[in-house]
C-alpha cells in the first residue's frame, strides 16, 4: 500500500514540476503589467501577483518544496506590505518583490 501511495505523490510532484513554467509565465504576466507603472501601482494588478504567487507557495509546499514555498511567501508579504500600506516606499517594495521573482523563476528552472 505504502508503494502506492509513494508513486501517487511522486505523480503529483512531477506534475507539478511540469506546470510550474506555465505558472511562472502567468506570474510573470502579471509582473509585465506592473513593471511599465512604477513608479505608480496599481493595487489590482499587486492583488493578482499576490494572489498567483501565494497559490504557487501553497502548492510547491505540499509537494515538496520547502524553500520554493519560503521564496514565494517573502515575495507574497512583500505584497502584503504594499496592499496593507505597511511601507514607506511601496515602489522599491514592488521592485524588491519582482527581484526575488526572478531568483525563484531561475530556480524553478532547475527542478527535476
Amino acid at each position: 500500500m505504502s508503494g502506492d501511495l509513494e508513486t501517487v505523490l511522486e505523480e503529483i510532484k512531477q506534475k507539478f514540476v511540469q506546470k510550474t513554467p506555465d505558472y511562472m509565465a502567468t506570474v510573470q504576466e502579471t509582473i509585465d503589467l506592473i513593471e511599465p507603472k512604477l513608479p505608480d501601482l496599481d493595487m489590482q494588478d499587486v492583488t493578482e501577483f499576490r494572489e498567483r504567487i501565494h497559490s504557487f507557495a501553497g502548492a510547491a509546499g505540499q509537494v515538496g518544496y520547502p524553500d520554493l514555498r519560503m521564496m514565494a511567501k517573502d515575495i507574497e508579504r512583500k505584497c502584503l506590505n504594499i496592499l496593507q500600506e505597511n511601507c514607506s516606499d511601496t515602489s522599491t517594495e514592488m521592485e524588491d518583490a519582482i527581484s526575488l521573482f526572478m531568483i525563484l523563476k531561475n530556480k524553478t528552472k532547475k527542478l527535476t
